[in-house]
């Protein structure tokens, strides 16, 4: 629905607007700008705390069976809490949010990649 409507208002805007900015300064001035970045921010923001709270979810309860399976009890140990495991995640994400440019990232994507197989192959055995 969304697709279909946004390349319809690039055909109907003079100048041929390449980007939701573009097309809000276009329509709505300066102020439209701050809306769309405040946006894009809250959406961001919303993804990033589910990202956080699913991998601290996953990384207990993975915990949680390995404990059951090796016959240990972590009572109310740390590593059992789901802020260890998000706080264990922001600060191995440090690294990747200082980046200035692209060009560096193409090994971040490599190592996820290898990751989330890794991820899968734990989940699964």
């Amino acid at each position: 629905m969304t697709v279909p409507l946004y390349l319809r208002a690039t055909e109907y805007l003079p100048g041929k607007p390449e980007s939701f900015f573009e097309m809000g300064y276009l329509l709505f001035e300066r102020r439209s700008i701050f809306v769309i970045c405040f946006v894009v921010w809250f959406n961001s923001f919303g993804l990033m705390l589910i990202y956080f709270i699913l991998f601290a979810q996953t990384m207990q309860e993975l915990v949680k069976d390995f404990g059951k399976k090796s016959g240990k009890d972590f009572g109310d140990s740390v590593l059992i809490q789901q802020w260890f495991y998000a706080a264990i995640l922001g600060l191995m994400l440090i690294p990747i949010i200082i980046k200035k440019q692209l060009e560096e990232l193409s090994i971040v994507a490599f190592s996820l990649f290898a990751l989330v197989v890794i991820f899968v192959l734990l989940l699964i055995l």
